[in-house]
């Protein structure tokens, strides 16, 4: 790489991380007095071409997060459902709106949360009124994550759809472990965290897949028939597959080996 490439190319790089040194310093080097000019330009499109497949990491994983978490809010709501209408206990339908006692105090202050907006909206006039089934869709993924450490939902999907979630793990503890990984791989992933790094990240896709075949085979045949996340985590050694790419884009001329 010559003078004026690396130039423009530890330009883009110092100017991306500008943004956020802190987050940026993960993916390079920011100080060039610790460089050469021989290195810094090759050290940039290194950088560069990482955060790139990061970002890449990051897409390719949005359609297993995103339906795992829809889908569990939705098998929760009517396992508990379900098992209260049984048990021909109070405000069955609408639980959210009435939280039981077997809710844990911190949850508590979750779904309190969620309705406090909901009625934010209403006194804005965005909304006439909120429903059960609007509490589900406000509420965050941490409660519905949280919520099977609880031994009444245990219960509740243990007879719920012939116990098909309590079948496939071996505890709540261990759905919760999953649940939680998922979900912080989520906030990772949209915070632009160094997500390459994490050992485990194929493996939480894999489960996460398996999970949604219990939870709407439907949709996980078609997250299944999308998904990136394979080809993109085994794409070459991963950053370069995008440093030609990048390369090019910046209209620095052919590239050759560093």
């Amino acid at each position: 790489m010559n003078n004026a490439q690396t130039g423009k190319v530890w330009n883009q790089w110092t100017r991306l991380a500008e943004s956020a040194p802190a987050r940026f310093k993960r993916y390079g080097d920011l100080d060039r007095t610790k460089l050469t000019d021989d290195t810094a330009g090759d050290v940039a499109l290194v950088a560069l071409a990482t955060v790139a497949w990061n970002t890449a990491l990051a897409e390719s994983l949005t359609p297993v997060l995103q339906a795992v978490e829809i889908s569990l809010r939705n098998w929760l709501d009517r396992a508990v459902v379900a098992y209260k209408r049984q048990l021909k206990q109070p405000n069955a339908d609408t639980w959210l709106l009435h939280p039981p006692h077997w809710v844990h105090p911190k949850d508590r202050e979750l779904i309190d949360a969620a309705r406090t907006k909901l009625e934010d909206h209403v006194r804005q006039g965005k909304r006439v009124r909120f429903s059960h089934d609007d509490m589900v869709a406000t509420t965050s993924f941490a409660l519905w994550s949280n919520m099977v450490r609880s031994n009444t939902v245990w219960s509740a999907l243990a007879m719920y759809k012939q116990g098909q979630i309590t079948k496939s793990f071996s505890d709540r503890h261990a759905l919760h472990k999953l649940l939680d990984d998922v979900r912080n791989l989520r906030n990772r992933a949209y915070h632009l965290e160094p997500i390459f790094v994490q050992p485990d990240i194929a493996d939480i896709h894999d489960q996460a897949l398996k999970l949604l075949q219990i939870l709407d085979p439907r949709l996980g045949e078609i997250v299944r028939c999308i998904d990136r996340f394979p080809s993109v985590f085994n794409s070459g050694t991963g950053w370069q597959a995008y440093r030609d790419l990048l390369f090019d884009h910046y209209g620095l001329g052919a590239l050759g080996e560093p």
